[in-house]
This record gives C-alpha cells, sequence and structure tokens, in this order.
C-alpha cells in the first residue's frame, strides 16, 4: 500500500497538495495533542483528579454551548472561501461574527449568572459552579474563534489554521497556568486551569480577528447577498454541527449526572487517548475539505473521488499503527497519568473500536456538508444522538464509565457507517476505505 500511495503522490499535483498540506497540518495537530496531553497531567499533578473531571466538565459544556453559537457560520465561511462567488468575504464575515458574537454573549451571561442552579438541579455537583461560571465567560470567545479560523481553512492557510485552532490554544493555555502556578497555590485558585484556559484564548483570538481582517481585505469583492441567505444555507449545518458536537460530547456530560467527578476525569484520558486513531484523519481533512467544495461545485467527482480515496487509505495505514502501538502500552501510557487512571483501560479498548471505523468510513461529516447534503445528516445524526442518550442512561448506572463507552462506540459507529453508505449511493463516491482500484473514478 505505501508503494502505491507514493506513486500516487509523484503522479498527482492535488495529491501532493494534500500530503504537503495535511503533512504539516498533522505535525501541529501532533504538537497540540500532546500540549493537551500536558495539560491534562498538570491538572491531575496539581490539582487532582476531582478538579480535573470538573474541567472536563466545564470543557464538555464549553464546546457543546459555543456549536450552538456559532449557528454553523465556520462551514459556511470554509464553503465560501474554498469556492463560492454567492457571498461576499466581507460580508459573511461580518454578519457571522456579530451574529454568533451576540448570540453567545447572551448564553455566556445565562450560564454565568444561573451556575449554581444548573451545579445543584443538572449535575448534582454544587461545587462545579465555579468552574461553570468561567466558562460562561469563556463561551463567547471559543464562539468567535473556529468563526475567525475558518477563514484560513477556506483560503488554505492550514498553518495558520492548524494554530488558531488547536496548537495555540493549550500552547498559550499552559505558558498561562504555568504562570499562575509560580505565584498561587492550587489551594488558592482551584479554576486556575479554566481560568488559564480563558485567558489563552482571548489572546488567541485578537490575533485571529487581526490576521483574518487582513487576508480579507485581499480578496476580491463580489455583491453581498442578505443575511437571510446566508442563514438559508447555515441553518443545516448548525443542526448537523450542533448534533454532531453535542453526540460527541453529551457522555460526558450524562457521566458528570451520574458519577463522581474524578471518574469523567478518568474517562476524558481514556478517550484522548483511543483519539489518537482517527486525529491524523482530522488532520488530512484540512486540506481536504475546500477540494471537495470546490470539486463538487465545478462538477469533478472523479477528481473528488480520487482525493477521497487516497486521503483515507494514507489515513488507515497510519491509524493501523497507533493502534498497535496503544494495544501494546496502554498501561504504560494510563500510568503515566496516574495508577487510578488504570481503571480507564476498558474504556480505552472499547472506544479504539468505534475510533477505528471512523478511520475506515472515511471523512463522512465533512464530504456530507461540503457537498450540500447537511439535512441528511442532521437526521443521521439525530438518530445518533438520540440513540446514544438512550443507550448512557441505560448503561451509566449499572457500568459506570465502560457503559458510557459502550454507548458511545455503537452509536459512533452506526453514524460513521450511514453516512458512508448515504454518500455512496447519493453521491456514488466511496468515502470507506477501499483497498481496490476503482476502474471509472480511480486513477
Amino acid at each position: 500500500m505505501i508503494s502505491k500511495l507514493v506513486h500516487q503522490i509523484n503522479q498527482d499535483a492535488s495529491l501532493k497538495e494534500i500530503t504537503r498540506k495535511g503533512g504539516s497540518f498533522f505535525a501541529f495537530k501532533v504538537s497540540a495533542l500532546l500540549l493537551n496531553y500536558l495539560f491534562a497531567v498538570i491538572v491531575v499533578r496539581y490539582y487532582g483528579e476531582s478538579v480535573f473531571g470538573f474541567v472536563t466538565l466545564g470543557f464538555t459544556v464549553l464546546m457543546i454551548v459555543s456549536a450552538i453559537c456559532r449557528f454553523g457560520f465556520d462551514i459556511v465561511i470554509t464553503k465560501v472561501f474554498a469556492f463560492d462567488d454567492q457571498f461576499s468575504y466581507r460580508g459573511v464575515y461580518r454578519k457571522s461574527s456579530i451574529f454568533a458574537g451576540i448570540l453567545s454573549v447572551l448564553a455566556g451571561l445565562l450560564l454565568y449568572f444561573y451556575a449554581g442552579e444548573l451545579a445543584s438541579s443538572l449535575f448534582q455537583k454544587p461545587d462545579f459552579a465555579p468552574y461553570l461560571r468561567w466558562i460562561g465567560i469563556t463561551v463567547p470567545i471559543w464562539t468567535l474563534l473556529p468563526i475567525n479560523a475558518a477563514v484560513f481553512r477556506g483560503l488554505r492557510k492550514n498553518n495558520l489554521f492548524a494554530f488558531f485552532g488547536s496548537f495555540g490554544r493549550f500552547l498559550l493555555t499552559l505558558t498561562v497556568l504555568g504562570v499562575i502556578l509560580l505565584f498561587f497555590s492550587d489551594e488558592q485558585w482551584p479554576q486556575s486551569p479554566l481560568i488559564a484556559h480563558g485567558i489563552g484564548l482571548a489572546a488567541l483570538l485578537l490575533g485571529a480577528i487581526i490576521i483574518a481582517r487582513f487576508l480579507i481585505r485581499r480578496t476580491p469583492y463580489v455583491k453581498e447577498a442578505s443575511f437571510g441567505q446566508q442563514l438559508k444555507v447555515s441553518f443545516p449545518i448548525f443542526l448537523s454541527t450542533t448534533m454532531m458536537i453535542t453526540l460527541l460530547w453529551v457522555d460526558k456530560l450524562l457521566l458528570g449526572a451520574y458519577v463522581e467527578e474524578s471518574l469523567v476525569g478518568i474517562y476524558e484520558i481514556a478517550l484522548k487517548l483511543a483519539f489518537l486513531i482517527g486525529f491524523n484523519l482530522e488532520a488530512i481533512n484540512s486540506i481536504l475539505s475546500p477540494k471537495v467544495s470546490q470539486a463538487f461545485a465545478n462538477g469533478n467527482i472523479k477528481r473528488m473521488q480520487q482525493d477521497i480515496q487516497f486521503s483515507v487509505r494514507l489515513s488507515v495505514m497510519i491509524s493501523l499503527a497507533t493502534l498497535a502501538g496503544l494495544l501494546l502500552f496502554s498501561d504504560y501510557i494510563l500510568l503515566f497519568f496516574g495508577e487510578e487512571f488504570l481503571k480507564g483501560k476498558p474504556v480505552l479498548l472499547v472506544v479504539c473500536i468505534g475510533q477505528l471505523i471512523n478511520v475506515l468510513c472515511g471523512p463522512v461529516a465533512n464530504i456530507m456538508q461540503m457537498t450540500g447534503h447537511q439535512a441528511a445528516l442532521s437526521r443521521i445524526f439525530f438518530i445518533a444522538l438520540v440513540g446514544n442518550v438512550l443507550l448512557n442512561i441505560w448503561l451509566i448506572p449499572t457500568q459506570g464509565i465502560l457503559g458510557a463507552a459502550i454507548a458511545t462506540t455503537i452509536t459512533y459507529a452506526w453514524w460513521n457507517l450511514a453516512g458512508a453508505v448515504y454518500i455512496y449511493r447519493k453521491l456514488g463516491v466511496r468515502s470507506f476505505f477501499y483497498p481496490f482500484k476503482n476502474k471509472t473514478n480511480e486513477p
């Protein structure tokens, strides 16, 4: 397989671009992932498993609320800036930022002022309230940052997208957290990890806005569409994206209501490790998504199929090697975080199955969003989300974190397989791993 991939790269300029730019993004993602793990280790070592559990719950609320507030505009911007003169670049960026900014400020204020009630009634954890207040402050920042990063993604500035989308987040968070630990003890400010995260994101957002505005001023101006037209495009994306984010985080939300916070932290570490199997596909998607959008807009299905299959084959090759490493060294890796984290080994093994299926099915969500099939994707996610919630409610009380892992893996596998089948039937495109040569679509 390796020799075949190398031959394809040498013969095809598009595949060279995917490898070169995707490889650069991959390096950023690896670095970001290492910083993410370092952040987890520092929080566990200095603040304990319970605080890390609260931090994980806080990030869960942040991701879901911010995804709702972005209203799908980050995906719209990627599509528009990649290849679409229906909207003015300046117009869609400005309107997206204003709408999402207002919505996120309102959501953040609600979280801040009702933190006590939410912590006690929803999570049954009154001590979670101060963490939730810091999340309320951070919601507008994390809502606007991906919108600005989407400008870089659409314009194929993948190093900028990688830095502002992932790497810079934990780099600045760790820097601020290090300063806090120098001057304050962990007992004084147990919310310090979330405080550092908010300050780091604020600095990152400022830089992203400055660079995004500079790049937008250099783009050609086209006739501006109405905000109603923009909402018409973004709403289906909003539904699918919100449900996808909720699907990926709802297990931790439900765990927070059923088990003690330290177990939530152990579950999160197991998920982070399993994520290693599939994160290279995300790196490749950074350059693949705008290519899919452009090829589909041009009616060049053959080109789209070639790029997708190459990306999936490369991702599968990397993922299998990663899976082997995790299976062989899982005990040593978990012990690095602490002896208590060995409880997460069954979770790790179960979730690895779901991640492998994700890689084998290919970039299902990205393809459907970039080709105008957001409504179908929303239906798939809705069924998966309902199934995930029901399975978690059924399994967590008796199986704990392992039950959450089983529920998530089942629904994760289902929506990936359903999406892959849909794409093949509607577009005639194989998003899934296909090791054989296709005479009509493959080079």
